[in-house]
């Protein structure tokens, strides 16, 4: 590949950008072109012809000059360009053009276009996009938006948006812009130069302002934010931050062209030492700390070039200048204040800001040459080397770290210079990792006189691009990126994409693509001649038209060329990776490379060639596997589709012997398989089989999966027939995903083809050289991803058939593989095991367990151990022989099935099908123990046998998500694995915990009904038939899992899982019911306690705590809003929350004084992990029961706040604070743990007469509350919503309610009564209270059951003597003589009833036996001689009449 000019963009409406300017119309140029005879005669004219085409030449040069009239600016991304001339400037966006038909579809738009100056005369100088970083977290390293610094003639900088709307306007030097350049944060690459932070660089006539960068993007925000608000209406001004920077004046500079501010430079203590001995000689000190300082390069006349070091901090002044200043200030004192000019020149003064003097830099050192004169210095990217131009022509490079010229180029009249930076992207990645990446930096120069673009290595490198690019162009060069990075941030930003560009004067944009090899030794370099080769391969790898032979042909000559065997390497790569190529186009390619390349001789290859050709002969063993079974795969695709034919094996001693199983074993084997197929008929799942489903995979593809070049050279293996391959081995970054694929294209066909596996395809795997480990690893990942059958007996032989060739071949090329001592396992077998326990498929590793275990004990008793039955080899067993003795199928088994589907016996036989462990044979065992390994492969698959039942279990319900399950994630997890498996699953599924107690072992004669919803999808025959079956796994995994299932386990591990659902969605409050009804079914008390204590801790302290203040704060029940923002749940859900925290609290208190007495539970280890070290976590019954016992003061203290803010919320009381009703002591023991030791008094101290009025009043609001919610009316079919459910009992629980409602009511009085005795409030005062309540309702009959338990009967007296006498006043004064009634009482009667207030009363027309059955009362509970007697006994003659009266009437 070489250097390229690549078009970029192009400017849309190159007349309006000109108009804009004030600039000379004209259209784009016209390329020459050659001219043919007809136009070349017809091109003859004369006379006034010959001065039109002179007019038109003039405009075309008049239309190509523009833009050296104009200042330009563009972003190093290329998004912006600012074009100016005098005062006007056009701004120009880039933006995609859809209705482009080239190829050039990005072009630059004209967005605005203004005048931009302020004052007459003023030009723009200089321009600079500068885009700035976001600050948001998702910016994705793209600059925010762009800033437009613009400088101009008057001295003035300022700031404009990308819509031209001014930001600042800062006056900081009275002389014109130079030049405005910037340097953004770069890292420090050595120790010379210091990391370097943004900077802006103004260069003035005759002296350079530098701007901090961390100041300047603050004022930019501000001033941006500023116009944001002023845009959006918002007037006021908020003043941006000052501007921090520095002035430098260079006095030893006669004229200054231009800077270039290099950085903070730290010198070596040798230059600092001979500084000082060329300034001071002997009496020069060297200092221990070297000071930093700041470079500055200039370039001009007088010197030439000057370097500058301006130290950090202040510059002492030198005394003549102190002088000169004294001077100076006393001629203006006299001027102006003694001779009358002093006004005038504070006039004159206050038109202009108040501007800085610049601090004086000594030159250290510079080049004189008086006749030559510096234009521009163009600094490199790494700030090593400068590009300068000067007035004889010249380009002259500089080394900025010695100042030295390095090289000088001739015949440049104003050249324009610029950089680019190329990576080394070259290197093979593999190799390339902890590597710095190499970076080699061309020089480009524009000579517009030449009208060409040169580019050329710096230093010593020779030129190795060129383009004729035409005299009117401007080259841009943008050596910054955005502005506000740092080192955490600039890793993420994106580089500068454009940072050399050219702009002609049709409004083109190019940029320039170099690449790294042009850098290296020399224009015959190998490397860079075997580059463009490569170059010209892909080409002919993309071109269509050529034909095969063709192709092969180019391709083997560009190989065979190429010098270098790293680029001889990446060619085969390319050509591998193609997706389009074929085996015998690759195989012809690579054998004539891998013949060229072994005909060498081997002394005179290198090391990379020998490499290469090893490659070559991996390639040719893939190339020869990947044919054969690309042909079997054909041929399998040809052959029409045979249908299934499941069968299950009626000769039991011949599928024994063949797959070295018991009669027992093989019995246990049928039955699983008729579970497992009634389970997937039940549900309603069918698996499918793809027999002939056609396995597509490219060569390139194929190849990429193995791991074809190695950093070294490999041995070869010798195989069995004396042949020699190279091993290989799939490629590491190859996933599980990878293996399958592989799989599926090695053994699919031959697997689902039911027949023998062929000895071709074995051969090719051996001659394949993969390695057998791989192979093994392929074939059983290819095994596990597919879901098999139990009744797939015939695809179980293929299987065996291959698993022993791969390991024959294996033992053939290590023996050591197979052999391990009586401890130790064999490293092949441990492989498999791994693999198999690893899955999650657990039917297809239960299957190829069964096989493997086969294989393993054929290959370990040789051909000196046979069975004493002498069972035939698999070799004499012809797949007709196992199909004659195979006859029943799928068809009849579903038949069975369904004949048995209603009867419950025959459920419970299929259940009892699996051998339970401790299943023991009534004869003797067919074979005879042959070692420990075989013994360890019985184990594995009973546990695989295990797995495989819970797996069945765990995924029967069609819509409950799938459970994967392995044998190591059980191991790995610990000892309540299976428990917590089981428990999310009846969780998710919803089963009833009585379900799981009855069929978990703990009473399996009751068969009790249930209503289970899991199985509503399916049909009626299927539902009860799912159901049965539900119950017969349940009852399996309880047997297999028997101590892991234990139903007090089973229980605490749904309520906790119940707790972990709910968090997660704390809106699905059925959870919480759920955690009720598991807890309240387990019967150990210890056990219950200390998951209560932990559920407390972890899922409602916290929460319960934010309720509590939540509800303090407000003082009434929060509204949805807060209850989202701070407990993430809904406020219609609040008062069930608070009834699950009294649930909970009442049942850890209950189960606390009985844990006590209680022995502590055990739970003893499960068989499946005795012997192995546990891992993964501690199971929850473990932390339960290493609880500490629950504090009951505690308890009952949090108890005591749930209640009372479960009332609040349930009768929505308002101003209520409820943690105002606790003393200090009470307040700091809330929200604890409820085992913690607080120390409470509750007890024994004395309650504060303030908190004892404000719970009292509080408990007679809920009294009241209570009453009202009695309804006046209730129907029979009328349900209350039942809020709280607590066990616990009270003095006032033997009244007997008939009606929901009333029960409803007393419930919640007799919790009002207990939080009044935990309280230490008057239990008596509380009664009194609701009788009446009850009684200003009208509800007398629960009112004169509630007085039963009154103590204190004369005050109760009296204030029923009141409802009494406001009863009979609402009812004369409802009478229409109501004077004439009160007439005829007594004056003490009538004065008494006159004084009472009715309003309280809620019921105004009891009937007047009621109330005469209440002044009864009354009379009874007052003593004789009491005052109010007297009122009683008239009131109650008064009823009576009046019950007489109405009596009459009626």
């Amino acid at each position: 590949m070489s250097c390229k000019l690549e078009k970029l963009l192009a400017i849309n409406d190159l007349r309006a950008v000109k108009r804009v300017l004030n600039l000379g119309l004209g259209g784009p140029s016209e390329k020459t072109s050659t001219l043919d005879d007809d136009e070349w005669k017809n091109t003859w004219e004369w006379g006034d012809a010959e001065e039109e085409g002179t007019d038109q030449e003039n405009r075309s040069t008049e239309d190509q000059a523009w833009l050296q009239q104009c200042v330009v600016g563009m972003s190093p991304g290329a998004d912006l360009l600012v074009l100016a001339a005098n005062q006007y400037a056009a701004f120009l966006t880039r933006k995609w053009d859809f209705n482009e038909e080239s190829e050039l579809k990005m072009k630059f738009y004209l967005s605005e276009g203004e005048m931009l100056a302020h004052a007459d005369g003023e030009e723009i100088t200089a321009i600079l996009c500068l885009p700035l970083a976001s600050q948001k977290r998702s910016a994705q390293g793209e600059p925010d938006w762009t800033c437009i610094i613009i400088g101009f003639s008057s001295g003035y900088l300022r700031m404009y948006t990308e819509k031209a709307e001014l930001l600042l306007s800062q006056l900081l030097h009275e002389e014109p812009v130079r030049q405005l350049k910037f340097q953004t944060y770069s890292p420090s690459r050595y120790r010379e130069f210091t990391e370097q932070l943004d900077d802006l660089v103004i260069v003035y006539s005759s002296a350079v302002v530098s701007v901090e960068g961390f100041s300047l993007f603050q004022t930019l925000r501000a001033c941006r934010n500023q116009l944001a608000r002023a845009t959006a209406g918002k007037w006021e001004t908020v003043d941006p931050p000052p501007l921090t920077y520095k002035k430098w004046g260079f006095q030893d500079q006669k004229e200054l062209s231009d800077c270039e501010h290099v950085g903070g430079v730290t010198p070596s203590s040798f230059d600092q030492m001979v500084g000082e001995s060329i300034q001071r000689g002997p009496h020069g000190t060297i200092k221990s700390i070297i000071p930093a300082s700041t470079l500055l390069v200039t370039v001009g006349l007088e010197p030439y070039i000057g370097f500058f070091y301006a130290s950090e901090g202040t510059v002492q002044p030198i005394l003549s200048e102190m002088a000169m200043a004294v001077a100076s200030k006393l001629k203006t004192f006299l001027t102006g204040g003694l001779l009358g000019f002093r006004g005038r020149t504070q006039q004159e003064d206050s038109h202009h800001p108040s501007i800085e003097p610049a601090t004086p830099v000594p030159m250290k050192y510079g080049i004189y040459d008086k006749r030559r004169q510096g234009g521009r210095i163009v600094l490199s990217p790494n700030k090593t080397m400068a590009a300068i131009t000067d007035g004889f022509g010249r380009v002259i490079l500089f080394d900025i770290l010695k100042a030295i010229a390095v090289r000088m180029w001739k015949g440049y009249r104003d050249a324009q210079c610029g950089w680019i930076e190329t990576v080394d992207e070259s290197t093979h990645p593999e190799h390339r990792e902890g590597q710095t990446s190499k970076r080699a930096y061309f020089l480009v120069i524009y000579a517009p006189r030449r009208g060409i673009v040169e580019i050329w290595c710096s230093q010593q490198g020779p030129r190795v691009g060129a383009f004729n690019v035409g005299k009117s162009g401007r080259l841009l060069y943008s050596n910054y990126a955005m502005m506000g990075l740092n080192n955490a941030t600039a890793h993420s930003c994106k580089p500068m994409i454009y940072p050399c560009c050219l702009l002609d004067a049709d409004g083109n944009i190019c940029s320039f693509a170099v690449p790294f090899h042009c850098a290296l030794s020399g224009r015959n370099s190998k490397k860079a001649r075997d580059l463009h080769l490569l170059k010209d391969l892909r080409t002919l790898l993309k071109d269509s038209d050529l034909n095969q032979d063709k192709l092969v042909s180019e391709i083997k000559k560009i190989l065979l060329d190429l010098k270098t065997a790293s680029i001889r390497q990446q060619a085969v790569e390319i050509i591998l990776h193609n997706k389009f190529v074929t085996s015998e186009f690759i195989s012809e390619i690579v054998s004539t490379l891998h013949s060229y390349l072994q005909n060498q001789d081997p002394e005179k290859l290198d090391f990379e060639s020998k490499v290469l050709l090893q490659m070559c002969w991996r390639i040719k063993q893939l190339v020869a596997l990947y044919r054969i079974v690309e042909g079997i795969n054909n041929k399998q695709t040809e052959k029409s589709p045979v249908c299934d034919e499941e069968t299950e094996p009626r000769d039991v001693q011949l599928f024994s012997s063949v797959f070295n199983l018991t009669e027992s074993e093989v019995g246990n084997l049928v039955s699983l398989a008729s579970v497992h197929q009634t389970s997937s008929y039940s549900m309603g799942k069918h698996v499918t089989f793809a027999d002939n489903q056609e396995i597509l995979m490219t060569l390139s593809k194929f190849l990429r999966l193995f791991q074809l070049s190695y950093s070294h050279l490999v041995k070869e293996d010798i195989t069995e027939n004396g042949s020699s391959v190279l091993p290989i081995t799939v490629h590491p970054a190859c996933s599980e995903s990878d293996f399958k694929k592989i799989g599926d294209f090695l053994f699919h066909a031959v697997i689902q083809s039911k027949e023998t596996s062929d000895t071709i395809l074995h051969d090719a795997l051996k001659k394949s050289g993969i390695v057998p480990k791989k192979l093994l690893e392929i074939l059983l990942i290819y095994w596990l991803s597919h879901t098999t059958s139990l009744n797939k007996w015939k695809q179980w032989l293929v299987f065996q058939d291959l698993l022993k060739h791969i390991t024959s071949h294996a033992v053939s090329l290590d023996e050591s593989l197979l052999c391990g001592d009586g401890e130790s396992e064999p490293i092949w077998w441990k492989t498999v095991k791994s693999l198999l326990c690893e899955s999650t498929n657990s039917l297809s590793a239960y299957t190829a367990a069964i096989i493997a275990q086969s294989v393993a004990i054929t290959l370990a008793l040789g051909n000196n151990h046979k069975l004493a039955s002498n069972p035939p080899s698999l070799a004499s067993i012809s797949m007709e022989q196992l199909a004659s003795a195979t006859q029943l199928d799928n068809e009849n088994v579903s038949q069975e099935v369904r004949q048995d589907e209603t009867n419950l016996s025959d459920i419970q036989e299929i259940q009892g099908i699996c051998v339970d462990k401790d299943h023991t044979d009534n004869g003797d065992s067919e074979w005879e123990s042959i070692s420990l390994n075989t013994e360890r492969w019985h184990f594995l698959v009973t546990q695989l046998e295990d797995v495989f039942v819970l797996s069945m279990l765990l995924n029967l319900l069609p819509n409950v998500p799938k459970f994967e399950v392995s044998l190591s994630s059980l191991l790995n997890s610990g000892q309540g694995a299976v428990t917590e498996l089981v428990a999310k699953w009846a969780v998710t599924a919803s089963i009833d915990p009585d379900l799981l107690t009855v069929y978990s072992g703990r009473d399996e004669e009751a068969t009790p009904s249930f209503q289970f919803d899991g199985f509503e999808n399916l049909d009626k025959e299927r539902k009860g038939y799912g159901f049965n079956l539900l119950k017969g796994l349940l009852s399996q995994v309880r047997r297999r899992y028997p101590r892991s299932l234990e139903p007090d386990l089973v229980l605490i591990n749904c309520a906790w899982e119940h707790l972990v659902q709910w968090n997660t969605d704390r809106d699905a409050v059925q959870h919480l019911i759920g955690t009720i009804q598991c807890l309240s079914r387990v019967n150990s008390a210890t056990l219950c306690n200390g998951v209560g204590c932990m559920m407390w801790k972890t899922f409602l302290m916290k929460k319960f705590e934010a309720l509590a203040k939540l509800m303090e704060k407000v003082g009434k029940p929060p509204k949805e809003r807060l209850c989202r923002k701070e407990l993430k749940m809904s406020d219609i859900y609040i008062e069930k929350f608070l009834d699950f925290c009294c649930q909970l609290l009442c049942h850890v208190l209950e189960t606390n004084m009985v844990s006590e007495s209680e022995p502590v539970p055990l739970f003893p280890v499960e068989e499946l992990l005795q012997g192995q070290e546990i891992h993964g976590q501690t199971p929850l019954v473990t932390l339960a029961l290493g609880q500490k016992s629950s504090n009951y003061k505690l308890v009952d203290h949090h108890l005591h706040l749930a209640t009372a803010m479960l009332m609040v919320i349930s009768f929505q009381l308002k101003s209520v604070r409820i943690l105002s009703m606790y003393d200090t002591m009470g307040r700091n023991a809330f929200f604890h743990e409820l085992n913690g030791s607080h120390s409470m008094k509750l007890n024994t101290e004395v309650i504060d007469t303030q908190l004892m009025r404000a719970r009292t009043h509080f408990l007679l609001r809920v009294t009241s509350a209570i009453a009202e919610s009695v309804p006046e009316s209730i129907p029979d079919n009328m349900s209350f919503p039942v809020s709280l459910r607590l066990s616990r009992t009270s003095s006032h629980s033997g009244i007997c309610m008939s009606s929901p409602g009333q029960s409803h009511a007393s419930r919640w009085f007799g919790r009002t009564l207990d939080l009044a005795r935990g309280w230490r409030v008057n239990v008596d005062e509380v009664r009194r209270h609701y009788v009446c309540e009850l009684y200003s309702g009208g509800y007398d009959s629960l009112a004169e059951e509630a007085m039963t338990a009154v103590t204190d009967r004369v005050l109760l007296g009296s204030q029923l003597l009141l409802l009494a006498g406001q009863r009979v006043r609402h009812a004369i004064i409802g009478l229409t003589d109501t004077a004439e009634k009160l007439a005829q009482l007594s004056p003490t009667l009538s004065s008494w009833l006159k004084s009472l207030d009715a309003e309280g009363l809620r019921c105004t027309n009891p009937p007047l036996q009621n109330t005469a059955f209440l002044v009864s009362h009354v009379i009874n509970c007052l003593p004789e001689n009491h005052s109010e007697q007297e009122i009683a006994i008239s009131l109650l003659e008064t009823i009576q009449s009046m019950t007489e009266l109405n009596n009459i009437n009626s």
